[in-house]
């Protein structure tokens, strides 16, 4: 793997832990995570690739930010995951973050008949 996409990597996996263990104990996504993070993956893709990282970026942000607004304005979703959506977004692209909503959205379900037939 080459150093700027382990770069990415390590960028994303620490924003997503420490979206989670604040999450897990507070209930909430605070701003102070989720926009700078946004910020820094549009900043850093525009400064490597220019106008194509801009677009990438962009089109990813639109893309989760999108997808949990439509289940946010439905009660399905918290507003602090919306952002975090669009954040986790604009550093993986529009097609990575379908893969990746689809992923976790089909693991919630699992969990989910997993808790009711266990409490049955």
């Amino acid at each position: 793997m080459d150093p700027l996409k382990a770069f990415y990597v390590v960028i994303v996996a620490t924003f997503v832990l420490v979206a989670a263990i604040s999450d897990y104990r507070t209930r909430r996504l605070p701003n102070w995570l989720t926009v700078p993070a946004c910020g820094a993956a549009i900043v850093l893709h525009t400064a490597v690739n220019g106008l194509t990282g801009l677009t990438f970026a962009m089109l990813g942000f639109a893309t989760g930010f999108s997808i949990l607004l439509v289940l946010w304005l439905i009660g399905g979703g918290g507003g602090g995951d919306v952002k975090l959506m669009g954040a986790l977004g604009a550093w993986l692209g529009a097609s990575l973050t379908v893969h990746v909503f689809l992923f976790t959205a089909a693991l919630a379900a699992l969990l989910t008949c997993v808790a009711f037939f266990m409490a049955c």
